[in-house]
Order: structure tokens, then C-alpha cells, then sequence
């Protein structure tokens, strides 16, 4: 289900997408993934940021990466989620197992995990993950 919308931040107004994806199967065992998206293009000229490379080397503003950090926080006081993810392009890329093992993060991921499920996260990858609850 997609929902549209308008953040107003401080002086900046920025358009946005949210997304909850429920996986199918195991229906059981399925996730719901809960998107908030924002266009590159729109940070950038809302921001008037020039010659980004969001793949490469993300320059995420000052005040929509306080207010993503914040809704993690938020969220997770509303809902203990098992994982959340901050980068671009991440939707579905990691689950809460995969930080059982070496963790493969090829981009600037932002990790944020409850600290009930500490224990399920191998010492190697406890330094990209922010527990919080």
C-alpha cells in the first residue's frame, strides 16, 4: 500500500512515498516491510545539493538525517521492530539473520536493531548497529 505525503522541516518542504510490503511466503514467517522514501532528486534540489553520487557517496542533509534517526526511535517505541535500515536504495536488502555472520554491507547502511535481539548480532557487526530501546 503506497501513501503519499508532504514533510515540512524546518524551512524545507520535501515530498515523500511511504510503503508497507507484506512478504507473502511463508506467510507464517513473512515480514512486513515499512518504506519511507524520499526522491534523490527532490533532496537534492530542495537542498541544493549539486554533483551527488547517492550510490557512491550519499550527503544526506543535516536535518532529514535527524529526522529519520528520530523516527526510528519513535517508530520503535510505537512498535518493537526487528530491524530497521537507513540508506538508499535498501528496501529488503538485509534481515535480522544475516547479522549472524560477517555482514556484507557494500553501501553506508545505517543499522538500528532493539536491544532484546543484541545477542543475535555477531560481535564482528555490533560496531554498524545502533541498539536502541
Amino acid at each position: 500500500m503506497e501513501h503519499q505525503g508532504i514533510l515540512h522541516l524546518d524551512n524545507y518542504y520535501i515530498p515523500f512515498k511511504t510503503y508497507n510490503i507484506r512478504e507473502q511466503a511463508p506467510i507464517e514467517e513473512g515480514f512486513n516491510w515499512y518504506d519511507i522514501c524520499f526522491y534523490t532528486a527532490t533532496i537534492d534540489k530542495v537542498f541544493g545539493l549539486e554533483n551527488q553520487t547517492w550510490t557512491d557517496y550519499p550527503v544526506v542533509p543535516q536535518q532529514l538525517e535527524a529526522f529519520l534517526n528520530k523516527t526510528m526511535l519513535d517508530l520503535y517505541q510505537i512498535y518493537p521492530f526487528l530491524l530497521a535500515m537507513i540508506d538508499f536504495e535498501i528496501s529488503g536488502q538485509y534481515y535480522l539473520s544475516d547479522f549472524k555472520a560477517k555482514l556484507n554491507n557494500w553501501s553506508s547502511s545505517k543499522f538500528f536493531i532493539g536491544r532484546e535481539n543484541m545477542k543475535l548480532v555477531a560481535k564482528m557487526n555490533k560496531d554498524i548497529v545502533t541498539f536502541i530501546g
